[in-house]
């Protein structure tokens, strides 16, 4: 066999799944023949943020 090592790009994103997705990965791969990055992106809003925002108790009314 080669040198030839290949990659994976998983996305992440703390979920069971995502965890689920990563051990996968690794039973399924070697690890000396496969390289795995894991992508996780962080929004500047927190999470909680938008829950907040469907609240029927946080809709502003408009007083004209």
């Amino acid at each position: 066999m080669g040198k030839y090592r290949g990659k994976i790009l998983l996305a992440v994103d703390g979920s069971d799944q995502a965890l689920e997705a990563v051990r996968y990965v690794s039973q399924f791969f070697p690890p000396k023949r496969m390289e795995v990055v894991l992508f996780h992106a962080l929004s500047k809003v927190p999470e909680g943020f938008w829950d907040v925002e469907k609240s029927p108790k946080a809709q502003h009314s408009s007083t004209s």
